[in-house]
């Protein structure tokens, strides 16, 4: 009878599946019998208290249901076919060697020993030889019984059922510590732990939560947290989220854009339409909206949440100022910088179908946008794949984080087990106007692993690549070498000469941004578009990397490529004769150029590194 009433009590746990609910019955079953008690006595609280020492729970049950043991040689294929068996027939008695009494202790002997059996996972899907049936499965054994699996299972299911009759946060749920050591990080409920000194009842808080957080400390980034030191934080959508001032912002995202706060602003849900329609991050975008939700004016209670904003977006989207000379304002009292937004700033008429004086701040500053659909699609454009950022990454926006240098900086940081807790931009220098910054400065708060914090400021520069494409001759300062306008980088060159005056370069380029491709796929791809030279990348040799004059100027590195006459010839003819667009070359003898200096000194360095008076180049 108890048997069941415990099978029936069990069963009424759809969420559970079938091992699970058989594992739940053999729980009721055991304390029933045990302590000379109703089935429908045995509460969940019980049940989860019995669940924290498996290994008691298993001898209870083999006390209970006497009969072979465990056989260590079962595989796996052989407690399948035991399964199928017993959920298809009645098998009391058949199987041999079980020593209990009854039939009906039988039937649960048998429901016991199935849960002995090996559990496995799929490992993987084979491909098959035959295309028109389904692939066969790869099982791997975990090391785990099908008992210990489903009671794992069940723990989680039970916890949730208390968790949710006390009112508690639930496992899984996305938490921000308030106090103590980790107080600011952010994580996920792994785990719950219950007081298990005394008799747990329904409604009783946890003792404690275990956390993963969001960034990894200490085994597998798992802390135990007091409940009390918890704050449940929303459940974001995981592509497109808007926040208004106040509100609690997203732990990560990709793209940041914040759209300006300061009066009308009728304009934001075609702004937020556009930029949903358009997003091509492939992680979350953030919509920043600087004015609580109800639409009321943001007060002092906002001002950090606003700073924040301002100085995290990757793109600020802003209606004209409407005043020549004034800068389009973000907030109420918060004026756009020139210098703090730089490369950041879209702005676009105040009036519809009307177009910005060429004296508007706006002309001097920022892209200009027809309106603020165009402006949210331009945004989008400017952002492209975006770049995951969490904690204090979050603070440093696209400009600078896309940078190699940010890159290798937070790649070195996560290996000495140090992490990001705040960060902001000091200054960035997007030379010229491109779309990330060349030099930057960020003010960082830097944890380590025994949680002392430090203050840092780190620089970062571009790092450049300048190409020697040079022929040699006998004579060693009659070689030949291909000169370029005087540029930071090729993409730019004019195609045609200056004055006598002009200065030339090596053909150079920035490669401290985040890009696809290696190093040397990247200069094979240049030459073949802006040279028409088509190459093996073997053929291109480095030289030892050297720093520019000043510290925060450029990391520069040089790559040598010898070529043939044919090629020089190629590069000696017009530019209408090769491809286009083209860069036109100046071809200058190593003499040339000693003898009538039309390079800087740093160029004649690099190009001498590569081509030694020897004529021979270290490779």
């Amino acid at each position: 009878m108890r048997w069941s009433q415990a099978r029936a009590k069990a069963d009424t746990f759809r969420g559970l599946d079938g091992r699970e609910r058989d594992v739940l019955a053999l729980l009721y079953y055991v304390v029933a019998v045990r302590e000379g008690r109703e089935v429908a006595s045995v509460g969940l609280p019980e049940t989860r208290r019995r669940l924290t020492d498996l290994d008691a729970l298993q001898q209870d049950l083999d006390a209970l249901l006497p009969g072979p043991g465990p056989d260590p040689d079962r595989t796996f294929e052989e407690g399948q076919r035991a399964q199928i068996r017993r959920l298809t027939a009645d098998t009391a008695g058949r199987d041999g060697g079980f020593t209990g009494p009854g039939p009906v202790t039988g039937r649960i002997w048998h429901v016991w020993d199935c849960l002995r059996t090996p559990h496995g996972e799929v490992a993987d899907d084979l491909m098959s030889d035959m295309p028109d049936h389904d692939p066969p499965a790869r099982i791997q054994l975990t090391g785990k019984t099908w008992f210990e699996q489903s009671a794992g299972q069940l723990v989680r299911h039970v916890d949730q059922l208390l968790l949710a009759a006390a009112g508690a946060h639930l496992v899984h749920s996305p938490v921000q510590i308030t106090a103590g050591i980790h107080a600011g990080r952010t994580g996920r409920i792994n785990t719950v732990i219950w007081d298990t000194e005394r008799d747990l009842a329904v409604g009783d808080p946890p003792a404690s939560y275990r956390v993963r957080l969001d960034e990894l400390y200490g085994p597998q980034g798992l802390v135990d947290v007091s409940p009390r030191e918890l704050m449940k934080l929303p459940e974001w959508d995981n592509k497109f989220v808007v926040v208004h001032a106040g509100e609690i912002l997203p732990t990560e995202w990709n793209a940041a854009v914040l759209l300006a706060a300061d009066g009308d602003t009728s304009w934001h849900d075609d702004a937020v339409e556009a930029l949903r329609e358009s997003q091509r991050c492939y992680g979350r975008q953030v919509v920043l909206i600087p004015r609580p939700p109800d639409g009321r004016a943001p007060s002092a209670e906002h001002d950090q949440w606003i700073s924040n904003a301002h100085a995290w977006a990757d793109e600020i989207i802003a209606p004209d100022a409407g005043v020549p000379g004034e800068p389009p304002r973000l907030a109420p009292g918060v004026p756009a910088d020139g210098r703090e937004h730089d490369g950041r700033l879209i702005v676009f008429p105040r009036t519809p179908g009307t177009e910005l004086s060429e004296r508007s701040w706006a002309r001097q500053h920022a892209v200009i946008a027809e309106d603020a659909v165009a402006a949210a699609r331009a945004a989008q454009l400017r952002i492209g794949r975006g770049m995951s950022r969490k904690s204090g990454a979050r603070g440093v926006p696209l400009l600078v984080a896309q940078t190699g240098g940010f890159a290798d900086w937070r790649m070195r940081l996560a290996e000495h087990g140090r992490r990001l807790v705040e960060a902001r931009v000091a200054w960035a220098d997007r030379e010229g106007g491109k779309d990330r910054a060349a030099r930057w400065a960020v003010h960082a708060r830097i944890e380590d692993r025994e949680l002392h914090t430090t203050h840092e400021v780190i620089t970062g520069h571009t790092t450049r690549l300048s190409i020697v494409l040079y022929r040699p001759r006998t004579v060693w300062t009659d070689s030949e070498i291909v000169l370029v306008q005087d540029d930071t980088s090729i993409l730019n060159v004019a195609p045609e000469i200056g004055g006598p005056h002009m200065l030339l370069r090596l053909p150079t380029m920035d490669i401290g941004l985040i890009r696809s491709g290696g190093t040397r796929d990247r200069v094979q791809a240049v030459l073949s578009l802006k040279f028409g030279l088509s190459i093996e990348t073997d053929r291109l040799f480095s030289q030892w990397p050297r720093n520019d004059t000043s510290m925060t100027a450029s990391a520069h590195q040089v790559l040598g490529l010898e070529i043939t006459e044919e090629e020089l010839n190629s590069l000696s003819s017009s530019a209408a004769e090769r491809p286009s667009p083209s860069v036109r070359c100046e071809i200058r003898t190593l003499a040339e150029l000693m003898a009538k200096p039309v390079t800087d000194w740093a160029t004649l360095g690099m190009i001498t590194t590569v081509m030694r008076p020897t004529g021979l180049t270290d490779r």
